[in-house]
């Protein structure tokens, strides 16, 4: 009788927890008419946006063709090719960064380095800015020379490496990111500056934090990684950081962020609370762990949680409206959420 009634509880004890699993697992998976699947784009990596309703990706996310990028425009559909780049002499060209409007694609142009062995150059840069519909290109500087950068990274990325420049709100300009250590000075280019120099912007005691961004006011968005803090400087050299931000989920692990308006959204991956459950999950082919993008307004105020995701979910980004936010997941999928708050 002992053996029989061990028996029916351990069978209880594993329907009861069989049904919480599958629960938890098909959680992510209800139907949401937020979150859409773009199969158009599938077995393509999306780099970002290029406007309010177009997405720019690329074949592979190791790819260092960036003349191999295509615009995906989400009110017809369909996509259509980058204009393409001027047959030149070698050099490394780094990933497009489009601008909020839609209307331009910035280059970043590298010459010296590892490449150039056999006839050592210094290394050097200079800016490429092309309009989207291949009507016009620009140089910085105009004479098309490479200024000397010494201190900078010398080996080519791929195209989804670290960004090379944040574009100014209105789409008038960039600010540049250092591929130094020192991120302290930065240097503002201009589209209608008379001859095309960049205005250097310090901010002391700034160290060793990353520029994240630039606030839809123009605020630039600083981030220490190993903090997870984020703090805000207004867009003049000698600007003084405000106290640091700390993004604080309710629980799991922050791993991927960005700012979008008066918000930061973020990625936030809850790995299971006990060993018995990631078993159970495994046992039953579910997710071991639930990612959920969450809304951490800027005033401090309590953090939200938008929705849950596909358990592959990595990396995302929102739009320059901020009203829909496109996310990549390992299994090689796209997905375009729409944003409303409650």
């Amino acid at each position: 009788m002992a053996l029989t009634r061990r028996r029916a509880i351990i069978s209880a004890l594993g329907i009861l927890a069989s049904g919480t699993a599958l629960a938890a697992g098909a959680k992510w998976s209800r139907p949401n008419a937020r979150l859409t699947l773009l199969p158009m784009l599938e077995k393509r990596v999306v780099s970002g946006w290029l406007g309010p309703n177009s997405l720019l990706c690329f074949a592979s996310e190791s790819s260092y063709d960036v003349a191999a990028g295509l615009v995906f425009d989400l009110s017809t559909n369909t996509t259509y090719p980058l204009p393409p780049l001027p047959t030149l002499p070698p050099f490394t060209t780094t990933a497009p960064d489009p601008s909020p409007d839609g209307r331009w694609v910035l280059y970043k142009e590298c010459i010296g380095g590892p490449q150039w062995d056999k006839t050592p150059i210094p290394h050097a840069t200079r800016w490429r800015l092309v309009r989207t519909d291949g009507s016009e290109t620009r140089l910085f500087p105009p004479d098309g020379s490479f200024h000397p950068a010494p201190d900078e990274d010398r080996s080519p990325s791929p195209i989804f490496a670290l960004p090379t420049a944040y574009w100014l709100p209105d789409s008038s300009g960039w600010i540049s990111v250092p591929d130094v250590s020192d991120t302290g000075t930065l240097e503002r280019f201009r589209l209608d500056a008379p001859d095309s120099s960049p205005e250097r912007l310090v901010f002391p005691g700034m160290g060793h934090k990353s520029l994240e961004g630039i606030t839809p006011e123009g605020r630039l968005v600083f981030t220490d990684c190993a903090e997870l803090t984020l703090q805000f400087c207004e867009p003049h050299s000698g600007s003084r950081p405000t106290p640091p931000f700390r993004l604080m989920p309710p629980m799991g692990l922050v791993c991927s962020f960005a700012v979008s308006g008066q918000d930061v959204l973020a990625l936030v991956r809850e790995v299971p609370k006990t060993r018995f459950a990631a078993w159970l999950a495994r046992l039953l082919h579910r997710p071991e762990d639930t990612t959920e993008l969450w809304r951490f307004p800027l005033d401090g105020s309590h953090p939200t949680r938008i929705e849950i995701m596909p358990p592959e979910t990595y990396f995302f980004d929102a739009s320059p409206d901020g009203k829909r936010v496109f996310l990549r997941s390992y299994d090689e999928q796209t997905y375009l959420l729409t944003l409303t708050r409650t």
